[in-house]
């Protein structure tokens, strides 16, 4: 009788746990595949570890994390976005009649199968035993399953193809996934067979070219290069050709070839994106394998390059003049530069960005150009004047957020100590609140700056709403709970 007690309160629950999130309205959806937040995230985990292991010290640990977080809530706006979307769900009613469906056809099944088949009186087994034959069973359903989905996947992907050749979207999505299996090239040859159903399809090439260049054990082949080049013919834009064309002049050993294209990328590479530090340890090993100060490249590339548009808040439009790119230093320049001693170089540096300066002379209202001589100081470390070019692009162009945010970090740089908020920064962060009550970084800053001036009821309420902003999923969640309970520590 027992049994029958224990099996009917089991089997009610797994009833319910299939039912439950049938009759559940799901009003909202998450991108669970964020891969920018998983890596915040795989970054503030593996912070802790080191300091744990004492690796880095206390200080140290609370600077690398305050930069993390506010990587995170740098892009936490556009992955809200897509948590907001709604999912389209059937009829309360169809599912109703659905849970009813399986409430009863769940037991019946499951007593039906245990009359025909179970066995209540058989012998226990002695505890030793079981722990042993679970852990088997265990490691070998691990290892036959951890590819167990992929490798199904395949199988289907395949069988589709079989009775449809043309499907690209299958072919697209085969060869995906044999680059995430690792199989290069079998990724190859199926990018390979895709492209020859639609060559138009630029996303796919780049594809390609990276699966060639992998099943080459990481050199960019004459066939993958050529792959790249179509790309940036088509899309001059496309980080993955740009980076993949400057590994390739890294590899014929053109160093200052493949600095100059990695250095544009740095350039356009948004501050937040995972791979940017990836693509600095490459132009900083160029650099020194090289013996070339990218100084110069630097700044003759952001002097060519216009900076970006950023957001400008809703009804606050404005015009503001926009220069012409100012002409960078030239190969023989660049060339020339590195036969100088390093005084004089640094005066040939120091003069390009006087010539920049000089022109705002003519147009101070020159919004793009003080973006551009706040980049070059920042590149010669001098933070002071970086930050007088950005206070007087925020000053012209009041209602660009992306500036208001530059100027904030430059303001307060990544690795300043919670303790050294200066005080220019709170009037910065207020006009982006103003300008977007909501922004996560600039309500995570407004809580550090209330928090330094002893407001803790104010911190907690702008970390609170912040907490509300980010979702329930977001990386940075638990440093942000951490430093809200903080604040009752200081009360």
């Amino acid at each position: 009788m027992l049994f029958w007690f224990i099996a009917g309160i089991l089997t009610l629950g797994a009833v319910l746990a299939i039912i439950w999130p049938i009759l559940k309205d799901k009003a909202w959806s998450e991108d669970p595949a964020s891969f920018n937040l998983q890596v915040y995230a795989d970054q503030l985990n593996e912070l802790e570890r080191d300091h744990l292991q004492g690796r880095i010290g206390e200080q140290d640990k609370e600077s690398a994390r305050l930069e993390i977080q506010r990587r995170i809530l740098s892009t936490n706006t556009d992955i809200k976005e897509k948590i907001n979307q709604t999912d389209k769900m059937p009829s309360q009613f169809s599912r109703m009649i659905l849970a009813v469906l399986l409430a009863f056809l769940i037991p019946s099944f499951a007593l039906g199968t245990y009359i025909s088949m179970g066995k209540p009186g058989l012998p226990g087994q002695p505890f030793n035993d079981r722990v042993a034959q679970t852990s088997k069973q265990t490691a070998t359903v691990a290892a036959a399953g951890q590819h167990g989905e992929i490798n199904d996947m395949i199988t289907n992907l395949r069988a589709k193809l079989d009775k449809n050749p043309n499907d690209i979207k299958s072919w697209g999505l085969l060869g995906k996934t044999y680059l995430m299996q690792k199989k290069y090239s079998e990724a190859a040859s199926t990018l390979e067979r895709a492209l020859q159903i639609t060559p138009n399809n630029i996303g796919m090439r780049a594809a390609f070219g990276e699966a060639l260049t992998l099943a080459a054990d990481g050199r960019v082949t004459q066939k993958s290069e050529s792959e790249f080049k179509a790309v940036e013919k088509h899309t001059p834009d496309d980080p993955r050709a740009r980076y993949y064309l400057g590994l390739a002049e890294y590899q014929r050993n053109n160093l200052t070839a493949a600095l100059r294209r990695w250095i544009a990328l740095e350039i356009d590479t948004p501050a937040d994106a995972p791979w940017r530090t990836m693509l600095q340890s490459r132009i900083q090993k160029a650099e020194k394998e090289s013996g070339i100060d990218i100084s110069a490249l630097k700044l003759g590339e952001i002097t060519k390059r216009p900076p970006h548009k950023g957001t400008i808040a809703p009804n606050q439009g404005q015009s503001t003049q926009v220069s012409k790119p100012i002409p960078g230093p030239s190969q023989s320049q660049i060339a020339a530069a590195q036969n100088m001693t390093a005084k004089d170089r640094q005066s040939m540096i120091q003069s390009m960005v006087q010539r920049l300066a000089d022109k705002l002379k003519d147009n101070p209202n020159d919004v793009d150009g003080w973006l551009r001589l706040a980049r070059s100081y920042s590149v010669l470390n001098q933070s002071e004047s970086a930050i007088n070019a950005y206070s007087q692009a925020a000053k012209i162009a009041p209602n660009r957020i992306d500036i208001q945010l530059n100027f904030a970090r430059a303001l307060f740089p990544a690795g300043t100590p919670e303790t050294e908020i200066p005080s220019r920064l709170k009037p910065v962060i207020e006009n982006i609140l103003k300008l977007d009550p909501n922004h996560p970084e600039a309500t995570f800053y407004r809580g550090m700056i209330a928090k330094a001036e002893g407001d803790y009821s104010l911190a907690h309420e702008l970390w609170t709403r912040l907490l509300q902003v980010m979702g329930p999923n977001a990386p940075a969640r638990k440093s942000i709970e951490k430093q809200i309970n903080s604040l009752k520590m200081q009360k």
